[in-house]
């Protein structure tokens, strides 16, 4: 199945080139999606082989996966990948994200951070279980990693899916819309051993306001 990777970038110069050739090893394309970069981030993800498409205003994390994933389609992608391009993700787990799919297993996999409490601060991992127990909530799902960024999806199960988060909403916004849609989400433990910063107490506050707002006026 012809598998693409889109990774959404901000100002990830330093990581992003190794990111991308350690990842095209596993697809058949790896999409770099640079989200208002001011630095390299571009010219880094070119150099490392990926096919990189510039929004000129950052817009988040959300509105550059969507993006990505529109893209995927028009390149034909069966499995649409994400991960993240700070070096927080393993491109070396893709083939274990895959497998369920390939297997007719499952319409989208997420990658489980297993390792997520042992390195994440405190008021993170926190913030994580609490998104975690509202998103399974809201959904009626039973996902122990809710805000994981890493995961795979068959490129037909986004047909009909309301996608419109711009942030890091969206991680919870796909597993409503999947769970609408009645199809068959698995987790499967992905490597973690480094927190990478990003992610705010605002920004966990916004995800469960949107999230809760989205389920009850859908």
């Amino acid at each position: 199945m012809k598998t693409i990777c889109v990774i959404p970038v901000h100002n990830e110069e330093g990581t992003i080139q190794s990111i991308a050739k350690e990842t095209s090893r596993y697809v058949d394309n790896v999409l770099v999606i640079d989200d208002g970069s001011t630095d390299r981030s571009s010219q880094e993800a070119t150099a490392g082989g990926a096919k990189v498409f510039r929004i000129d205003r950052n817009q988040g994390v959300g509105a550059a996966y969507r993006r990505g994933l529109d893209i995927a389609k028009e390149y034909d992608a069966e499995i649409i990948l994400r991960l993240d391009g700070d070096g927080e993700h393993y491109p070396s787990d893709i083939p274990n994200l895959i497998e369920p799919i390939i297997r007719g297993e499952a319409d989208m996999v997420l990658g489980n951070r297993v390792r997520y409490f042992d390195s994440a601060p405190g008021i993170m991992r926190l913030g994580n279980w609490g998104l975690t127990k509202i998103t399974n909530a809201l959904t009626k799902s039973k996902v122990s990693d809710s805000q994981s960024g890493l995961k795979a999806i068959r490129t037909s199960a986004l047909k009909g899916m309301n996608l419109s988060a711009n942030c890091y909403e969206i991680e919870s916004e796909l597993i409503l819309e999947a769970r609408r849609k009645g199809l068959r989400i698995v987790e499967v433990p992905v490597k973690y051993d480094k927190y990478v910063r990003g992610v705010t107490v605002w920004h966990g506050i916004r995800v469960a306001i949107f999230l809760l707002l989205k389920a009850l006026r859908d």
